[in-house]
C-alpha cells in the first residue's frame, strides 16, 4: 500500500463520511469508495461499518487505523530528518 492510502484511511476516520472525504481531498466519491474497497481487500477485513450517516470503524478497523497513524507519523519523522 502507498502512504496516500494510509492518509486516506485517517481522513475517512476524521471526517466520517465517504462523500465529505471526497470533497475535502478533491477526488470523486466513487474513487474514494474504490480505494477503500481495495484497502479492505488488501487487509482482508472490513475497516468501516457504513451507515446512512457515517463511517464507524470496526474492531479490526481500529487496529488498522492505529497502524496507519504509525505509518504516516513515521513517514513525517523520516522526512524531517532530510
Amino acid at each position: 500500500m502507498k502512504i496516500e492510502d494510509y492518509e486516506l484511511l485517517l481522513k475517512l476516520n476524521e471526517i466520517g463520511t465517504i462523500r465529505g472525504t471526497a470533497k475535502v481531498i478533491l477526488v470523486s466519491q466513487p474513487a474514494v469508495t474504490q480505494r477503500l474497497k481495495y484497502m479492505e481487500d488488501y487487509f482482508g477485513e472490513q475497516i468501516f461499518i457504513r451507515t446512512s450517516k457515517e463511517l464507524l470503524p470496526t474492531p479490526s478497523g481500529e487496529i488498522i487505523l492505529n497502524y496507519a497513524k504509525e505509518i504516516v507519523d513515521n513517514e513525517k519523522k523520516l522526512k524531517k530528518l532530510n
